[in-house]
């Protein structure tokens, strides 16, 4: 047997005996909650599993046996599938059922998921891949194709720099896009911000430029437009990063030309400093144990070019001029 089969075959042995022990500790969990862990087994899709998880956090949290309340008079248990608590040691259990649902689902990196549900996740995550994954496949191939066909022929958006036309929805995560009088409004309003609305070959574009930096607009979620400030030079290839992205709600009435000058302005000073290299004097900062300058001053002084931060940087001669332009509305 050569090496790379020896090896392929441990890590085949590895893989069996993992899932394994997964099922091991879902056998550990109460009997009541078993035919429900393995529930996974009955999703029809991949989205089902949605409905399957939400129906263990609601039997979890009533089948919870309530131990105390805490301060704020909210009972709390323990988790009755590994039968742990809170971290905290002041606290017993969790309280339900916010805490016993965002224990059973995974919070976050502070908030880990129950250590029964991560074995059940797991073993559920193989079984989806191995059902659905060839009609997945198929399915996507076939959303790529009609997604070509409509950009062929449906009007496109230019929202990023460098990056491909967009369809009205792709990309965006919002459920609610504008209408055609709310496309309408938006052009106005970025028309009194100075943009440039231009139309090549069913490509819209809204973009204001700059010597120092382009923003491109997006107006198709209903309620805000975003904007992304791009800083010259560009990329030769490829597409560029935006020095900083900010929303303005629709609702914003009064002081909208102010408030987008301030941020695109902000944008420009932050993305200035790191894109110059900016030489800092020792008199500025002090050293680490391992070198590495700490400044004495805040970060939110980095944006005044007359602090005491930027006054000990060495600034290009045309600074001055880029940090006090200020953007105003076409007359």
């Amino acid at each position: 047997m050569s090496a790379g089969s020896f090896y392929e075959e441990e890590i085949r042995n590895l893989q069996r005996e993992l899932v394994r022990a997964r099922e091991t500790i879902i056998s550990l969990a109460p009997y009541e909650v078993q035919s429900l862990l393995h529930g996974f087994h009955q999703c029809a899709t991949r989205g089902e599993s949605r409905q399957w998880l939400n129906e263990i956090k609601t039997n979890v949290v009533n089948t919870s046996v309530p131990i105390d309340e805490d301060d704020f008079g909210r009972a709390r248990a323990w988790c009755p599938l590994c039968r742990c608590g809170s971290s905290s040691p002041n606290e017993e259990g969790f309280a339900l059922p916010v805490g016993m649902e965002r224990h059973i689902a995974g919070f976050s990196r502070s908030f880990p998921r129950c250590p029964v549900m991560e074995a059940v996740f797991f073993v559920a995550h193989d079984y989806f891949n191995r059902k659905f994954s060839a009609d997945e496949a198929v399915e996507r191939e076939k959303e790529g194709a009609a997604i070509v066909r409509r950009r062929s022929v449906e009007p496109l958006y230019l929202v990023k720099l460098g990056a491909a036309p967009l369809l009205f929805e792709e990309g965006l995560y919002q459920p609610k896009l504008r209408s055609v009088e709310g496309l309408a409004w938006a052009a106005e309003r970025l028309e009194s911000l100075g943009f440039a609305a231009t139309l090549v070959d069913r490509v819209r574009c809204s973009s204001l430029e700059r010597h120092d930096l382009t923003v491109f607009a997006d107006p198709r979620v209903d309620g805000e437009i975003i904007f992304r400030v791009y800083c010259r030079p560009f990329p030769k290839r490829g597409s560029a990063t935006p020095a900083a992205q900010f929303e303005i709600k629709d609702q914003l009435k009064d002081g909208v030309a102010k408030r987008f000058a301030e941020r695109v302005n902000k944008a420009n000073t932050m993305l200035y400093r790191v894109s110059k290299g900016f030489i800092v004097p020792p008199s500025a900062a002090e050293a680490a144990k391992d070198g590495t300058p700490r400044y004495k001053e805040s970060f939110a002084g980095s944006f005044d070019p007359q602090s005491k931060m930027a006054r000990e940087f060495v600034w290009p001669k045309s600074a001055g001029a880029v940090e006090s332009e200020v953007l105003a509305p076409s007359a």
